[in-house]
């Protein structure tokens, strides 16, 4: 019996190690499970950070992406609007070259009446002296100068070419016009 109880004993404590190694693994197992399961809630967390900045990153480039086809579109509504104030410009000094060159044609025309209407020969000063020492008269005026005629001219009706040219903001004065000089 004595055998018995102390094998009873020796098996006793073999299950109170046993049992106690048990919940030694069974405390370290939780503790485990609780130090796994707070790393897969940081994990967590963290992933869900990744997919919120992730999100936010597609998010932005998606505004990026409007933004540059908005700028392209802007900067080919401004290039067109280029061409166009270009080809304004070209015809406006096309418009202002035509203009000058009808201008160059009416002052040309004016000096070629003006010679016409010009008198021809004139007598020059000394032949008019001779002329009047020889008839005796002595002229009332000195012998160099020449003697002063009212003519009364016929005008030839100026060519009046009506030119109007639109011009752009830039190019219209930005100061009243000079007032003209009466004695001209």
């Amino acid at each position: 019996m004595e055998q018995e109880l102390t094998t009873a004993r020796q098996t006793i404590d073999a299950l109170k190690t046993a049992a106690n190694l048990a919940t030694v693994e069974k405390t370290n197992a939780m503790k485990d499970r609780s130090v796994a399961e707070t790393a897969l809630k940081q994990a967590g967390e963290a992933l869900e950070l990744e997919r919120e900045r992730a999100d936010s990153a597609v998010r932005d480039l998606d505004i990026v992406r409007k933004e540059r086809d908005a700028l392209k579109q802007n900067s080919m509504e401004l290039s067109a609007a280029l061409d166009q104030e270009r080809e304004k410009a070209i015809g406006l000094a096309r418009s202002l070259s035509a203009a000058r060159e009808a201008i160059d044609v009416v002052k040309g025309k004016r000096r070629t009446a003006a010679v016409e209407r010009a008198p021809k020969a004139r007598t020059p000063a000394s032949a008019l002296a001779s002329t009047l020492s020889r008839s005796g008269v002595q002229p009332a005026r000195k012998p160099g100068l020449p003697k002063k005629q009212k003519v009364k001219v016929q005008r030839s009706p100026q060519l009046v070419l009506p030119a109007t040219i639109a011009l752009p903001a830039s190019l219209l004065p930005t100061r009243p016009p000079k007032k003209l000089d009466p004695r001209q």
